[in-house]
């Protein structure tokens, strides 16, 4: 695999069993003298082909190599997309790399930890066609949970809402939205863990969904 340098580095390459995983952290010499992460400080896997909502998390190899991650304590992002491994797929993959890598940027520009200790987030893109959402500007980045969530107060604020909206009613809602979850394998969310993501997400952050 090749490397993608965004900040400050970013290595691709095969290294769960049936995962493809892209990782920014420190790096050393390889046999070849290239240099590979020794430990990385921020695991990504997918896209997975197909929305990853619901029942389908069970079949989502992306997210659970980030959960494996995240039980470690490393901090990671999995990423699902809509479109099928055949539809329009040189298009979507340009605009999903595109999308990610607004929300990768935004969690590192302040430095770490990019997320909370044993915290990952779970992002799912919508269809994108040669018509619809096939612009970095059409989308909304929405911040939402898999279950009834109560909304911290700083999005309640933002958005006069009481509670996440679900990922699954943002997935298959009609436009172009980017559903971000924020989860832990911690036993519980700590309320400040959700504060730290908010905030660095929050440049980001939409309530468009209301419309």
């Amino acid at each position: 695999m090749g490397r993608i340098f965004l900040e400050p580095e970013l290595y691709h390459e095969n290294q769960f069993k049936q995962v493809k995983r892209m990782s920014i952290g420190g790096r050393r010499k390889s046999v070849k003298g290239k240099r590979k992460p020794k430990h990385a400080h921020l695991y990504l896997a997918g896209p997975r082909v197909g929305t990853s909502v619901g029942d389908e998390r069970k079949y989502d190899r992306s997210l659970s190599a980030i959960k494996d991650r995240a039980l470690k304590g490393d901090a990671g992002i999995s990423f699902a997309g809509a479109n099928g491994p055949d539809e329009f797929r040189e298009l979507s993959s340009k605009v999903y790399a595109k999308l990610a890598k607004r929300i990768i940027e935004a969690l590192v520009v302040d430095g770490k930890p990019y997320l909370p200790r044993h915290g990952y987030l779970h992002v799912n893109f919508p269809h994108v066609t040669d018509k619809t959402c096939n612009l970095e500007s059409r989308f909304h980045f929405v911040l939402t949970a898999e279950k009834p969530t109560k909304l911290p107060w700083l999005l309640q604020k933002m958005c006069g809402k009481t509670e996440f909206p679900l990922e699954k009613d943002i997935v298959h809602k009609d436009g172009c939205f980017v559903a971000i979850s924020f989860e832990t394998t911690a036993t519980l969310m700590r309320p400040r863990d959700e504060l730290i993501v908010i905030r660095k997400l929050m440049p980001l952050l939409t309530c468009a969904y209301q419309k």
